[in-house]
């Protein structure tokens, strides 16, 4: 029951997307894991992505389905092994860090389906643990910390303080990363926030978290993304025009999560699009299509799952120098990828 009452309440915001009579009418189901209550900018970002390939350029429907384990592993890993033995789901979403992560990248590789990674970091995910069929959009802990190593350790700072932001993980990185530049941490030092990413000047989304207080405090700090979509030479004027539909229709500004669930279901629709398959074969096509959307230009997802693209090192405005409402920051630099690991099924 609670699995049905799951799938109403995601298809009642998002819906199946129609198709022409002469659609076939097996529909390509993605699973998302999460509690969606707690993520609606992911869902409206994963319904601009669908709508793209509506009107048949995939030959049969969209339907995208939700389960929220709760955090429980166990719980994971039964709703994503009964959404691909009774439903045949091609690919699992996976928003939320934790133990349903890893549950669901399990079965995912025992039931070959592929899952996507669009908020979690951890480097079990894509490092030891990757398997061929397993992708994580938004970057992992190690890129995240050597990107702000890298750019301390070339602007010649030796100390810096590291502001967690709750996500102690991607500061444990951080320092990790900072140690291997031989750079101290020091409480009078440059704060450096890390682990929350971009943050929207208002509420709701990640700034709800710190408060207008807080983020006047966080002037000068720095932050890591996969993407670039504030006013920034870099953003594009595609991303900011896909920024603004997402803001119309969410009513705030998207998160690193909302993009990465966007740009991912994307990905994978294009794919079955250009290829006309179904979920065999899909990783493997995946892997070798390059990664193409209003954020990424040209991306190759290396053998760990990683998409091989920069990761933009960003600095807190003061409020007198951001020239628009979402201009929150500037671009200090992009980090080259690190190369692909080798560990992984070709």
């Amino acid at each position: 029951m609670a699995r049905a009452v799951a799938r109403r309440s995601l298809l009642a915001g998002l819906g199946t997307l129609a198709a022409p009579p002469a659609v076939a009418a097996t529909p390509l189901r993605l699973l998302v894991l999460a509690d969606i209550q707690a993520a609606p900018g992911a869902l409206v970002a994963m319904r601009m992505a669908a709508e793209e390939f509506g009107g048949g350029r995939i030959g049969r429907t969209v339907d995208i389905v939700s389960a929220d384990p709760g955090g429980d592993g166990v719980r994971a890993a039964g709703m994503v092994e009964r959404w691909i033995a009774e439903d045949d789901v091609a690919a699992v979403v996976v928003l939320e860090d934790g133990p349903g992560a890893l549950a669901a990248q399990a079965v995912c590789r025992a039931r070959q389906r592929i899952v996507l990674f669009c908020g979690p970091s951890g480097l079990a995910l894509s490092g030891p643990g990757c398997d061929g069929g397993s992708f994580m959009w938004t970057g992992d802990d190690r890129a995240i910390g050597r990107a702000i190593a890298a750019h301390l350790a070339v602007s010649g700072q030796r100390s810096c303080r590291v502001m967690a932001g709750g996500a102690e993980a991607q500061a444990a990185a951080v320092r990790t990363a900072l140690a291997e530049q031989g750079i101290g941490e020091d409480m009078a030092g440059v704060a450096v926030l890390c682990g929350v990413g971009p943050l929207p000047p208002g509420p709701p989304g990640i700034a709800a978290r710190l408060n207008q207080a807080a983020l006047a405090d966080a002037v000068g700090w720095l932050t890591v993304a996969p993407f670039a979509w504030s006013s920034v030479p870099s953003a594009g004027e595609a991303a900011l025009a896909w920024v603004r539909r997402f803001l119309q229709r969410a009513g705030r500004l998207p998160e690193i999560g909302d993009i990465g669930a966007y740009e991912a279901v994307r990905h994978v629709l294009g794919v079955v699009a250009a290829s006309g398959g179904g979920a065999a074969g899909l990783a493997r096509q995946m892997r070798y299509t390059p990664v193409n959307s209003p954020f990424t230009r040209g991306a190759q997802i290396g053998r760990d799952g990683r998409v091989q693209r920069p990761m933009r090192l960003l600095r807190v405005l003061p409020p007198a120098e951001r020239r628009a409402g979402w201009d929150v920051f500037a671009e200090l630099r992009a980090v080259a990828p690190e190369a692909a690991g080798s560990v992984c099924p070709a």
